[in-house]
């Protein structure tokens, strides 16, 4: 990666890296030691902002199952719920059917004119849906408690079939994070390859904050209409993902162009323990008396535009790595520097 240089005094072999950190470490003050010490723990711990939204993002929905497996259900299973309706109400017409039946003596002999008239009405409403079907009212009766018992096996049927739709759907959901990590972790790689560090964090928070913001309208198609809210927890939780996967590259190559070697240690733990602290907020905001309640559980996912605003405010404070200045710096001097045009006498000679 460096050129090595050989000493004419020694045979060893001396690595120019470590010789330049050498001789920093050498003409460094101590009062300016203690300086960029302070300033590079503050860089890491801006930047470990990205490993806490990491943690946090991927357990912001783990307590929720039952929530978004509802959201699921009453959206995308409409049809179902339709014809449970349907049901529900050609079974309280036999009953009621029935329970005339049973009482229009008693009503008769009583002379309970009100209910009398009650009766009639209902007779004949059912005496126009046998006509329109072309049946008597007796044929009607005589089927009716065998199609309810059929109709009431078939929607247990598809109940069951649903429940098992509904759990390939909620494992979909949090696969499409881990399929987001794969994609940011492949946008990430170039951005680590050329140097561009600082960038690269600065377009993972904004892909963190669009996701939020996704989870911002989720919850407002959540309290008018269900039928957007799988697709907008979809996409956000796969933009999630990505923002998950270029930290696991960027922040990582990051601290090491920064960090010299004897801080390097000490100041690699702090990413994992954000990611646990973010993993620690996501479930205790989670539970029912904070932000579990079932309106308000998209509040959880929503607060990762928190960490991401900071992010976005902060990131000018992040050094640029040393790679990247002396790419900048190379590209200054070709700009500079005029090419030499060969002609055909250069050739000759």
């Amino acid at each position: 990666m460096f050129p090595k240089i050989q000493h004419q005094d020694q045979d060893t072999t001396i690595n120019t890296s470590q010789l330049h950190n050498r001789t920093h470490e050498a003409l460094i003050k101590p009062e300016q030691n203690k300086q960029i010490r302070s300033y590079l723990i503050v860089c890491v711990i801006l930047m470990s902002i990205s490993s806490l939204q990491f943690g946090y993002n991927a357990a912001s929905l783990s307590s929720f199952q039952e929530n978004v497996e509802m959201v699921y259900d009453k959206s995308a299973f409409k049809i179902y719920y339709d014809l449970k309706a349907q049901f529900e109400e050609k079974k309280a017409i036999f009953i009621e059917s029935q329970r005339i039946q049973n009482m229009l003596l008693e009503w008769k002999y009583l002379g309970d004119e009100k209910n009398l008239e009650y009766a009639e009405r209902f007779i004949a409403d059912r005496r126009r849906d046998a006509e329109a079907m072309g049946m008597t009212m007796q044929q009607v009766s005589e089927i009716a408690p065998r199609k309810l018992e059929d109709a009431k096996y078939k929607l247990e049927a598809v109940r069951i079939l649903l429940d098992k739709l509904l759990m390939v759907l909620w494992g979909m959901l949090n696969s499409t994070f881990a399929i987001g990590g794969l994609i940011g972790a492949l946008i990430a790689r170039p951005i680590a390859r050329n140097s561009q560090h600082k960038r690269g964090m600065l377009v993972h928070y904004c892909v963190s904050a669009c996701g939020s913001i996704l989870i911002i309208v989720a919850f407002y198609f959540e309290q008018r209409s269900l039928y957007l809210v799988p697709l907008v927890l979809l996409v956000s939780r796969i933009l999630f993902g990505v923002q998950a996967g270029m930290a696991t590259i960027i922040v990582p190559s990051y601290m090491r162009e920064i960090i010299p070697d004897s801080m390097r240690s000490s100041l690699m733990i702090i990413p994992s323990a954000a990611f646990s602290i973010g993993l620690v907020m996501a479930h205790l905001l989670s539970f029912k008396p904070i932000l579990g309640k079932e309106d308000l559980w998209l509040v959880v996912s929503a607060l990762s535009i928190i960490p991401a605003f900071i992010g976005m405010v902060v990131w000018r404070l992040l050094p640029e790595v040393p790679k990247c200045k002396q790419k900048s710096r190379a590209d200054m001097l070709l700009q500079s520097t005029p090419m030499a045009v060969p002609t055909k006498q250069n050739d000759q000679h």
